[in-house]
């Protein structure tokens, strides 16, 4: 490579990285100890010659390893691999396997001791608790939609898309199971009108005996819960909602995913942009393949921060969906303008798109959902 043309990606990359921003998460950083190994019940055979082949490696690398040694996203990792012939998007994925395979998940025990790391199961939302104050009730809403439809389309059809996103829990005190990731889906999944209500379950980490004095640390230095209210304050754990039926909604998520979907931010691993662009193949998105955390919410706090910039009124929080769906669309234009501004990079906001990406006009229907 040419001096000159390496000094130039050498200074895209700087600035890339920068604005992609994948260390940019400000969660208190105390080392949590490490978790004890996870005991696997005698739940089968199978899963008895699996444990017993796992324990027999010593490979650091090895993830099933890791995650009897109690590594959480090791655990998930496995969970990803065995739902990987229902994604699309994986070398993996198999039509017909899928069908035989994400039928054959069995029910999760009703003792979450019983259950064992990185092996799906599946339980409905009902069961899980929230890690985080509210969601996009929104964009809940679009999801129930879009659940429904599948279901309509072909029962199979809603197993595959559900199996291809395994919904990651820890296992904490109370025997309660803590949803880490995908809120939106298991709240649309619970408000759905379809047959099947179950969630493909990931327990990626076993903190059932541990003290809730230490659980929430625990919980917040490995970036498994946001600690935010429906209005973006901060809240103490005791102050999350109870399950999924009483999560706030935070209309500023909606919004957020609205603006991330027109590619007003970057969100590495997605397909965006006007071209279609591939995140994955920016330089930036080649040194943080994983989005950084909580980046929907944080990007949704900038534009709460700044609301009447675009005429958008305290009055927003008590708008039922229907009314969201007509009085917020109008405003996307103004939200695109907002985080393009350079205060955004000014203050570290991950994923700011100067330019990296064109920009492209998402379509909401007349419920607000994007077509």
């Amino acid at each position: 490579m040419k001096v000159g043309a390496f000094l130039r990606y050498t200074l895209l990359l700087g600035i890339c990285l920068l604005a992609i921003g994948c260390d940019a998460q400000k969660a208190p950083q105390v080392v949590p100890e490490a978790p004890e190994a996870q005991a696997v019940p005698e739940a089968s055979k199978m899963q008895s010659q699996r444990r017993s082949s796992m324990e027999a490696s010593s490979d650091p690398g090895n993830p099933e390893a890791q995650c009897l040694a109690g590594g959480a996203e090791a655990c998930r990792t496995l969970c990803d691999a065995q739902a990987a012939v229902c994604n699309k998007d994986s070398s993996d994925y198999d039509k017909d396997q899928c069908k035989s395979e994400s039928k054959d998940v069995p029910a999760c025990p009703s003792d979450p001791a019983d259950m064992e790391l990185g092996v799906l199961c599946r339980l409905p939302p009902s069961a899980l608790s929230p890690t985080q104050g509210a969601v996009g009730m929104l964009a809940v809403s679009c999801k129930a939609t879009s659940l429904e439809e599948k279901e309509e389309d072909a029962k199979w059809k809603l197993r595959r898309y559900l199996m291809a996103r395994p919904v990651p829990v820890v296992l904490g005190p109370d025997n309660k199971l803590f949803l880490t990731d995908h809120h939106h889906l298991a709240t649309g999944l619970l408000q759905a009108d379809v047959e099947d209500k179950n969630l493909y379950l990931c327990p990626m980490a076993n903190r059932l005996t541990e003290a809730t004095a230490d659980f929430w640390p625990y919980m917040v230095n490995n970036n498994f819960t946001w600690l935010h209210n429906r209005m973006g304050e901060p809240i103490t754990p005791d102050q999350l909602p109870a399950n999924l039926d009483t999560i706030g909604d935070d209309p500023f998520r909606t919004l957020s995913r609205w603006v991330r979907d027109s590619c007003g931010y970057i969100k590495c691993g997605k397909v965006c942009g006007g071209d279609g662009a591939d995140t994955s193949e920016l330089a930036c998105c080649e040194a943080c393949s994983v989005a950084p955390y909580f980046l929907e919410f944080r990007w949704a706090d900038y534009m709460r921060d700044r609301m009447a910039d675009c005429n958008i009124v305290e009055g927003i929080y008590g708008l039922t969906t229907s009314r969201q769906a007509e009085l917020l669309p109008p405003t996307l234009g103004c939200l695109m303008s907002l985080v393009a501004q350079d205060g955004a990079l000014n203050l570290g906001l991950p994923g700011w798109n100067h330019g990296l990406i064109a920009t492209k006009e998402v379509v909401l229907d007349a419920n607000g959902c994007e077509e």
